[in-house]
C-alpha cells in the first residue's frame, strides 16, 4: 500500500510541474481585454473554414496596463499569414476556446499565458490560469 501512495504522489508532482512548465514557456501573459468570434460558416474567410477568434491581452485587468499582444486563433484551412501553423481542427474546439476566453478570462479577470510561434509571433496556444 505504501508503494501505491508513492506512485500517486509522484504523479501529482509531475502534473504540477507540467502545469508550471507550460506557464514558464509562455511568451507573454496578462488579461484578456477583448475576445471576438467570427463564424466563417456564414462568412467564409482566410482565417479558417470554421471561423476564428481574435484576442487582445493587456498586463492589467479591464484593458489597463500595457498591451502584451494580440492575434488570431484560426481554424483548419486558414491561409492568412496571421494564423498559426497549428490551427484548431473543429468548430466545437474553437467555441470551447471562446467559452474559456470570455467566461473565464474576461468575466472572471483570470490571467492567461500565451505561447507564440517562433519567427512569426502568431498565437500558437493559450492557457487560462488554473487550468
Amino acid at each position: 500500500m505504501k508503494h501505491a501512495h508513492k506512485v500517486v504522489l509522484a504523479i501529482v508532482i509531475v502534473l504540477g510541474l507540467l502545469g508550471y512548465s507550460n506557464r514558464a514557456r509562455a511568451d507573454y501573459q496578462g488579461y484578456v481585454c477583448q475576445a471576438s468570434y467570427t463564424n466563417a460558416l456564414l462568412n467564409a474567410n482566410a482565417y479558417g473554414i470554421f471561423g476564428n477568434l481574435w484576442l487582445q491581452i493587456y498586463s492589467g485587468t479591464g484593458c489597463t496596463g500595457t498591451l502584451q499582444g494580440s492575434g488570431y486563433i484560426c481554424t483548419a484551412g486558414a491561409t492568412n499569414a496571421s494564423c498559426s501553423a497549428y490551427p484548431i481542427a473543429t468548430q466545437a474546439e474553437l467555441l470551447a476556446y471562446y467559452q474559456s476566453l470570455v467566461t473565464v478570462a474576461v468575466n472572471q479577470k483570470t490571467k492567461v499565458y500565451v505561447t507564440t510561434e517562433s519567427g512569426t509571433g502568431n498565437i500558437k496556444w493559450f492557457n487560462v490560469d488554473g487550468n
